[in-house]
């Protein structure tokens, strides 16, 4: 379930960010609604970016942090590479790793 005022963002040839905002009917009055989302046509792009990316990093910390919990007796390396090969793909981590990460240690 995505919360009232979780933004799904979106990148336009890095030139727009798109920010739409998912609500449940009744979960918010309109006029907050309205607010919030002046705020975010206001702020400038690169606040936007930013945020994505720091969204990204928060994400990828819970994920790691999550990793280490399911593999207490792993390395911080190698919660990295289960995180990469997880987020990468098989595939694509291979390509670009040529190993899975139980062979790193």
């Amino acid at each position: 379930m995505i919360a009232a005022f979780t933004p799904i963002i979106f990148i336009h040839r890095l030139t727009k960010v798109s920010i739409i905002f998912p609500m449940k009917k009744n979960d918010t009055s309109e006029q907050a609604r309205k607010v919030l989302v002046g705020i975010y046509r206001e702020m400038p792009l690169c606040e936007k970016v930013e945020r994505i990316f720091d969204a990204y990093r928060t994400g990828k910390i819970l994920a790691m942090t999550g990793l280490k919990e399911l593999y207490p007796c792993v390395n911080q390396k190698q919660i990295w590479y289960l995180w990469a090969k997880h987020h990468l793909g098989d595939k694509l981590f291979k390509r670009a790793y040529g190993t899975s990460p139980d062979e790193h240690s």
